[in-house]
């Protein structure tokens, strides 16, 4: 995760059926932005948006390996 900003709208009700979107809306390079909601109903509760970085997974297997960690 480059950066993620989250916004509050509206309080989120409790016991209540929550749904949750998310979408890709650019990739520049190794950067991927996305954008995301939280809704209770028609009200919107939260908003997210955030630049992701790909990583190849070889380096994540390299990671675990140099820490002691199972290879995946």
């Amino acid at each position: 995760t480059g950066t993620l900003t989250i916004v509050y709208r509206s309080p989120t009700p409790l016991y209540t059926e929550l749904t949750f979107e998310a979408r890709n809306t650019g990739i520049d390079g190794r950067k991927v932005r996305a954008h995301g909601e939280l809704h209770a109903a028609d009200r919107l509760c939260v908003e997210a948006d955030g630049i992701f970085i790909l990583v190849p997974h070889e380096r994540f297997v390299d990671h675990a390996r140099e820490h002691g960690g199972a290879p995946a």
